[in-house]
């Protein structure tokens, strides 16, 4: 079951980039090309508003649905998007928006349902005892692939301009969907459900409140999102255009420091706590006590060395929490409602993100970037204030992998609600 837990993986890693050069080689042109930092921020805001909708609207799907039919159309919409922008480009600067709000509402309806669907199959095909360590590498591939990604959109527009990137990309996509093919009849069947489309819509949301630590981590999630995302997308290559002379090769040096760190955690500290039996209650702590720190400490300077460390120590911290987790999350969650649990979950931490990249882009340009990171460090503070009182956080951090299994149903049952 590795093999297939690879190939999806593998594919999911394919589609994550092409995804995100897209919408990083379009953030740079608006933002470089343009001179259009909050045009760059709105394009952005669509994109996850329509990842929010369809992942809501869709979320019952997984469990109702076969999933290497979900996985594969998904793959199609990928390719989709930057054919038609490519078709595009030659049309006139009208055209050529319209193109791209398409190819985000695609991007969007596809990414919405890829990663919920991929990690409601990893149970099925992983057993429980090794789900801590394919988490890991999940959280590894999926965060240094999606942040090098957005350098790649960024460099390969610089270097060898929009067409040829757009080719690039939809190479990337294709590739994906060859992928997804071959492990396609592998794939496990969907549990299924009697009931209507919208009473398991529905119950998604209800289980999510009734799991209590699950609503209050889908929230230190989505805060945590509104900050980190617009501080990959747009902060970077702002304080690279406006500080740092818009060498384009600075924002890949910054996320390779992002890269760095997320590889480290996930390789080296995570397993290395882990042996020394650290409580994974402790590491969800201590990641959330680095986090604001980090966040405010990029609020006073804009000095290249100095931003690069605090990033490289930021994502240490966020793959230590979300393997922690995620792990956790994983295997609690009752395998008959999962995938919906799963997209649910995906709705609710991606709900913020268009309105931090509003924020964001609107600050930059009205108060500059000081003013718009202290806003982002606000957000991370109030997720750290949050996380001090979930839900029977200690109960489920500190169950092993087998009495795990299913825990949700166990600490909140239906009667009271978790309470």
């Amino acid at each position: 079951m590795w093999k297939i837990f690879w190939q999806l993986r593998a594919f999911e890693l394919l589609s994550s980039i092409s995804s995100r050069a897209f919408t990083g080689a379009l953030t740079w042109h608006y933002i470089k090309n343009q001179g259009e930092p909050a045009t760059a921020s709105y394009l952005l805001s669509i994109y996850f508003f329509a990842k929010i909708l369809s992942g809501f609207l869709l979320s019952p799907l997984g469990d109702r649905k076969k999933k290497n039919h979900i996985v594969l159309s998904c793959a199609l919409m990928t390719i989709s998007a930057p054919l038609m922008l490519l078709f595009t480009s030659q049309q006139g600067s009208s055209y050529l928006m319209v193109a791209a709000l398409l190819g985000i509402l695609l991007l969007g309806i596809s990414d919405s349902l890829i990663s919920p669907t991929i990690a409601a199959i990893i149970p099925q095909i992983i057993k429980s005892e090794l789900i801590t360590k394919a988490m890991n590498r999940k959280f590894t591939i999926d965060s240094i692939g999606g942040i090098l990604a957005i350098g790649m959109g960024i460099i390969s527009l610089d270097s060898i301009g929009l067409e040829l990137t757009l080719c690039f990309i939809t190479l990337i996509a294709l590739l994906g969907a060859c992928l997804i093919s071959t492990v396609f009849k592998s794939i496990p069947p969907s549990p299924g459900h009697k009931d209507s489309y919208i009473t398991n819509l529905m119950e998604g949301f209800t289980l999510s409140y009734r799991f209590r630590f699950e609503f209050r981590w889908n929230t230190i999630a989505a805060l945590a999102n509104f900050s980190v995302s617009p501080l990959i997308s747009i902060i970077i290559p702002y304080i690279t255009q406006h500080y740092w002379h818009g060498e384009g090769w600075k924002i890949i040096q910054l996320e390779a420091a992002l890269s760095v760190g997320i590889l480290t955690s996930a390789s080296l500290i995570y397993p290395k706590l882990n042996k020394l039996n650290i409580k994974k209650e402790t590491i969800v702590k201590i990641s959330w006590f680095v986090l604001p720190t980090l966040f405010l400490a990029l609020c006073f300077t804009q000095n290249f060395i100095i931003w690069n460390t605090v990033i490289f120590f930021l994502g240490i911290a966020i793959i230590c929490n979300n393997i922690a987790i995620e792990s956790t999350r994983t295997l609690a969650i009752p395998t008959a409602c999962m995938a919906r649990i799963q997209t649910i979950h995906h709705v609710f931490i991606l709900a913020l993100i268009p309105f931090g990249f509003a924020i964001t882009g609107v600050a930059l340009q009205k108060w500059g970037l000081q003013h718009a990171m202290l806003l982002l460090s606000a957000a991370i503070v109030m997720a750290w204030l949050l996380l001090r009182t979930a839900p029977k956080m200690t109960e489920l951090l500190s169950l092993d992998n087998e009495s795990l299994v299913g825990a949700y149903e166990r600490l909140f049952p239906p009667e009271t609600g978790g309470k």
